[in-house]
Parts: structure tokens; C-alpha cells; sequence
């Protein structure tokens, strides 16, 4: 069956198994696993599970608590806070992350502020 689909131009997806044509607009260029085509909109729902998770986690492990004032939820809104902001050069990852409550945050803005790291 595989074959017959690469000759015509068709692939499955991994995802949600539809069979769809092989163009730049339907299958995501760069996936997870090796040979496997996933289409865009499967790779957007991946996409936010993995970051759902990860919010998850960093939550977990600040204690649910805002690293700047120290309030707790359910009090206040929790949000993820670069400590090393995107624009100035930041990268998304678990050790650029920390909790921060929704007022914290903005007030902060994109500063780095080295008293808190």
C-alpha cells in the first residue's frame, strides 16, 4: 500500500492515518520521527500537548508559586516567564523558564533581572 501511495503522490499521515497529497502544504517539513509524514494540523495539536505539558512542569517544580513575589495560585495567575527574554536572545527551554504570576511578568517586561537568577 505504501508504495502505491508514494506513486501517486499520496502519503498517510501518522497522526489522524488520513491519506493526503505530498505538498509543502499539507505535511509539516520536519517531524519527530523518521519516515513518518505527520499533516500540519495533527503537528499543531502535538504541538500544543507537548506545550500544555511543559507549562505542567515548570509549574510543578516553582511549586505553583510566583518566583518573583511569592504568591500562590489559586490567589493569582500563573504564567511562564523567560528569565532570559526571546527578544533579547532567550531560548525556549525547561532552564530559560520560571513561573511568574501575571502581574509579575508584565511589570518585568524583557528585562534580565540578575538578582533573581
Amino acid at each position: 500500500m505504501g508504495k502505491h501511495l508514494y506513486k501517486q503522490g499520496l502519503r498517510r499521515c501518522y497522526g489522524c492515518k488520513e491519506i493526503l497529497p505530498l505538498n509543502d502544504d499539507t505535511f509539516c517539513k520536519y517531524t519527530s520521527t523518521k519516515f513518518k509524514y505527520i499533516c500540519k494540523s495533527c503537528n499543531k495539536i502535538e504541538r500544543k500537548q507537548r506545550n500544555l505539558k511543559l507549562r505542567f512542569i515548570i509549574f510543578q517544580r516553582d511549586n505553583f508559586t510566583c518566583q518573583y513575589c511569592g504568591r500562590k495560585a489559586p490567589n493569582v495567575e500563573l504564567q511562564l516567564n523567560h528569565i532570559y527574554p526571546k527578544s533579547r536572545g532567550g531560548l525556549n527551554k525547561k532552564e530559560n523558564y520560571k513561573t511568574a504570576c501575571k502581574e509579575c511578568n508584565i511589570g518585568k517586561s524583557d528585562m534580565i533581572l540578575t538578582e533573581f537568577l
